[in-house]
């Protein structure tokens, strides 16, 4: 290939980038769906975000629409120190942040609403996999169950108000910021047909306020973490 029919197709990808580029900068969506947020930069020992992105809305059998989804926290202070979840707000950005009621139960009975699963504890589906503290480097999920009575009043965003504090060092002031932003899905949900026949079947373990065994599995598949039984049923 001679120099000069080099140079031509150099001209000739470079000039296609830079319009590519431009019309990016002009046309393109967001990254995020998520609307602006004016928050004011608060730097934060724990860093939070949703698993699995956008959440989907579905109806349960209790008639309630359900948005069942998964928060993961993570302690990221480089000096070892150990993190409280003092409290945690599910907020609609796009309505002054209005605060949205969640509901959480371990297969035990335990009110586990707002307290993060440590991923280093024996499992036991039960109050002890749960806590509000984060040691240093230490990882965990945080389950959550919003329910509505119609979809007039599920929001299109969800935002997550945290507030933390440092039980070792009460000098320290709780720190609140909202982050761990998410859209809501507008598609419906796939609807499957009963693979049984016939009455007085239960729904042994299924979705979505009681974190019990298929809810509470959460694989590491392809460098991810999915979570593939959120929805699964066991008939009895």
């Amino acid at each position: 290939m001679s120099a000069l029919f080099r140079a031509a197709v150099f001209i000739i990808l470079a000039t296609a980038l830079i319009g590519g580029c431009e019309n990016g900068s002009n046309s393109a969506e967001d990254d995020t769906p998520v609307p602006t947020i004016d928050n004011p930069g608060v730097l934060t020992a724990l860093v939070w975000s949703v698993i699995a992105t956008p959440v989907y809305p579905v109806m349960g059998s209790d008639g309630l629409i359900h948005l069942a989804y998964e928060i993961q926290f993570a302690n990221v202070t480089g000096s070892a120190v150990t993190v409280r979840i003092d409290s945690v707000e599910v907020v609609d950005p796009t309505n002054d942040n209005s605060v949205i009621s969640v509901n959480v139960i371990a297969l035990d009975g335990t009110n586990i609403t707002y307290k993060v699963r440590n991923y280093d504890v024996p499992i036991s589906f039960g109050a002890n996999n749960y806590s509000n503290i984060l040691g240093p480097g230490q990882l965990g999920v945080m389950y959550m169950d919003v329910t509505f009575e119609s979809e007039a009043d599920v929001p299109q965003f969800l935002g997550h108000r945290v507030t933390t504090s440092v039980p070792e060092n009460e000098a320290i002031q709780p720190v609140t910021t909202i982050g761990g932003y998410t859209e809501v899905s507008v598609r419906k949900p796939i609807s499957l047909g009963s693979p049984l026949k016939g009455d007085r079947w239960i729904d042994g373990d299924g979705c979505c306020t009681i974190i019990g065994p298929h809810r509470f599995v959460i694989n590491p598949v392809d460098g991810k973490l999915r979570l593939a039984e959120r929805f699964a049923i066991d008939f009895v």
